[in-house]
């Protein structure tokens, strides 16, 4: 998996991350969108990403997304992770509780 290095997991971010936001929405494969919903948590545990994941509202409607209305537990289950990891960043966990009224925390109660 390309997006477990931390080294990646910059590059990633920088050239990549609208591409792999649209597969997880879009794509109708099930599968494609597990894989996708993954690689988000696999950027949000690096924690160069963290803070500008949770800033970005496209990653964050996304990983909201993903964890409330996807049918594959395993694709709802990785979003949700990604969820926590970026509440692992302090400065995020603010941003994480008020986010389109607090939907997030919603989301990590399904």
């Amino acid at each position: 998996n390309l997006a477990n290095s931390d080294e990646n997991k910059i590059f990633f971010i920088e050239n990549l991350l609208d591409v792999v936001l649209k597969i997880a929405v879009i794509d109708e494969s099930d599968e494609t969108r597990k894989c996708a919903s993954t690689t988000l948590m696999n950027l949000t545990s690096c924690s160069d990403n963290q803070v500008k994941m949770a800033n970005d509202d496209l990653v964050m409607g996304t990983l909201v997304k993903l964890a409330v209305s996807e049918k594959n537990p395993d694709t709802r289950e990785a979003a949700i992770a990604g969820l926590q990891n970026l509440a692992f960043c302090q400065s995020n966990r603010a941003r994480l509780v008020t986010y389109s009224n607090g939907v997030v925390l919603d989301a990590m109660k399904k």
